[in-house]
């Protein structure tokens, strides 16, 4: 049997290096921590390259490295999370209602801002019994689906009006539309202006 050599030179020379530092770890750690520390900015040019090339190995190790931070420190995450949701209800609740018109197939969408300027545009009042978000003080006006979700009602910001949560809760999935009452008013205070 002939036996060939196919090894370059250079494989050569890195199968010999791979085995001289897997028989002495340390000092291979400690050429290395002298080499970065001699060549921070290759150092940080190969650390972005090889992050770049393994992009799914680094998520997922920061994953599981949350993962165990999570189950160590369970109360704090907790409490963490809480202080959040309650710093950004606006964006919790919008979550919420995109949650839930998923679950019902509702098409469209709408975001928090839109509602706001929604709001603004009626006056920052509820467009049923006529109290401004002043009057309300703990309470907020809340998107009201003027065809309910439940009933087939899009999730769109032309289906929406601005209720406070008491309204909104009597209303139910009834199919009631106070911005027409709002806009006759409207329409009758700019003919008296005229």
């Amino acid at each position: 049997m002939i036996h060939i050599n196919v090894m370059t030179r250079r494989m050569q020379k890195t199968l010999s290096m791979r085995r001289w530092f897997e028989r002495h770890p340390e000092q291979n750690r400690a050429n290395c921590r002298a080499w970065y520390k001699a060549n921070p900015e290759k150092a940080a040019e190969l650390k972005r390259a090889w992050t770049k090339a393994n992009i799914e190995k680094v998520r997922e190790y920061f994953r599981i490295k949350a993962r165990a931070r999570r189950l160590l420190n369970p109360e704090r995450y907790r409490r963490n999370e809480l202080a959040w949701r309650k710093k950004n209800r606006e964006i919790c609740r919008a979550k919420e209602h995109r949650r839930r018109a998923r679950k019902l197939c509702a098409e469209g969408s709408f975001t928090a801002l839109q509602f706001k300027n929604l709001c603004t545009f009626y006056g920052n009042i509820c467009l049923c019994c006529k109290r401004t978000e002043n009057d309300l003080a703990p309470l907020k006006l809340v998107p009201d689906h003027i065809v309910a979700l439940a009933c087939g009602g899009s999730n769109d910001i032309s289906n929406i009006q601005p209720l406070c949560g008491t309204c909104n809760a009597r209303k139910q999935t009834k199919h009631i539309d106070y911005r027409k009452e709002i806009e006759k008013c409207q329409e009758q205070a700019m003919k008296t202006l005229r």
